[in-house]
């Protein structure tokens, strides 16, 4: 009995931290079903529903005398999900349509690189104080042949690797890929340097823990309110995903475009359309996911590298585009972490997803599922 208390806290603290890979694991099984392609920006939508969340209510626009918008935290939690569903639509876009349709885009890529490269290129010219400042013709310099450098390592990397520029053509599915890989890095390096390098707290929808005291036990079990919404939040995303894909046009058009792309184009279904919406309804999905686990862990620039990775463990471990099976497996995912973390060490919590990951991958390549599939097949003979 003494132990139970121990053990409860560990599987309410994982079921909390598991719904949250849950999410982002079923935003990866969204898009894979409708592309065939592994979105790895995908952990970056839950920075920015994290960022976004503490940008509209918290975050320090001008200078230390104006303390931001201070919008009502569920307004500000809606305003970052939107924000990362409209930049999640833009990178559907960025993938499906031919770049050379799309000069904007390339313009904005460059934009955004570039000023990154500006921001860097200003702490190498005054790192600090007490050095001195690197000469302004210098500087200018530097800038000018970093910007150029930039737009031909751009132009070059759209034009030969994805082999868009002029083709008329949709990329492959390994390129798709890699766009998703350079996205994830590009909203880092923004993010890096639109909110800064530390780490930031970020209101919860509820203060305060229940606690909980066993008879026979020494000291109660402290559940925080906020992880009572964040499984909430998950369980409400489960059911309404559920109607959404059942019992909507939209919904059924979507998985329509998972099962077969070529059958949904000649009934009809415009399929690009199709995948821009399951781009947007994912970036939805991690920034929700971000917005709740952020009062529980802080917000930061990278914290979605971390959670991107293991969403997708749990999305390979529950078969990749099996909606079920990644709910299934980010809850468990989380639990075991917990356990492990809790029983074992700390130090081995984030690399145990991974070694989950690495043997459910020796003992079956498609996952759980297809695991209990198989030994229900050798059962029936």
């Amino acid at each position: 009995m003494e132990q139970l208390p121990d053990i409860l806290q560990y599987l309410f603290s994982g079921l909390a931290t598991g719904s949250i890979y849950a999410i982002v694991a079923v935003g990866f099984t969204i898009i894979f079903s409708s592309t065939q392609v592994v979105n790895f920006a995908q952990g970056e939508f839950v920075m920015l529903g994290a960022m976004g969340t503490y940008m509209l209510t918290a975050w320090n626009w001008h200078n230390a005398d104006y303390a931001g918008l201070h919008l009502p935290l569920w307004l500000a939690i809606a305003g970052a999900v939107l924000l990362a569903a409209l930049i999640g639509m833009l990178l559907g876009c960025l993938l499906i349509r031919p770049l050379e349709t799309s000069p904007f885009l390339l313009l904005l890529i460059t934009f955004a690189g570039g000023w990154f490269c500006y921001q860097n290129l200003v702490l190498l010219r005054n790192p600090d104080p007490l050095t001195p400042a690197m000469p302004l013709p210098a500087f200018i310099g530097l800038a000018v042949v970093t910007f150029a450098l930039l737009g031909v390592a751009i132009y070059l990397l759209i034009g030969v690797i994805l082999g868009k520029i002029r083709s008329g053509k949709e990329a492959s599915v390994p390129s798709q890929i890699i766009v998703t890989v350079g996205a994830s890095m590009l909203f880092q390096g923004i993010a890096s340097q639109l909110w800064g390098k530390d780490a930031v707290s970020v209101d919860g929808l509820a203060s305060g823990a229940l606690l909980w005291q066993l008879p026979n036990t020494p000291y109660p079990v402290a559940m925080e309110y906020q992880k009572f919404w964040v499984m909430g939040l998950t369980l409400a995303m489960v059911l309404l995903l559920t109607l959404f894909f059942n019992g909507t046009i939209i919904g059924k058009a979507m998985r329509a475009v998972s099962v077969n792309r070529h059958g949904a184009r000649l009934m009809g279904i415009n399929v690009p359309r199709m995948v821009i919406g399951a781009f947007a309804l994912s970036a939805a999905l991690g920034a929700l996911a971000g917005a709740a686990i952020a009062p529980i862990s802080c917000g930061y620039y990278n914290m979605g590298t971390m959670m991107g990775l293991k969403g997708f463990a749990a999305a390979i471990v529950g078969g990749l585009g099996n909606f079920t099976g990644s709910v299934i497996a980010g809850l468990l995912l989380g639990v075991m972490e917990s356990l492990a973390a809790g029983y074992i060490s700390s130090d081995y919590k984030d690399a145990f997803a991974f070694i989950v990951l690495l043997v459910v991958l020796i003992i079956s390549p498609h996952g759980l599922p297809a695991l209990i599939k198989r030994y229900r097949k050798a059962a029936a003979q």
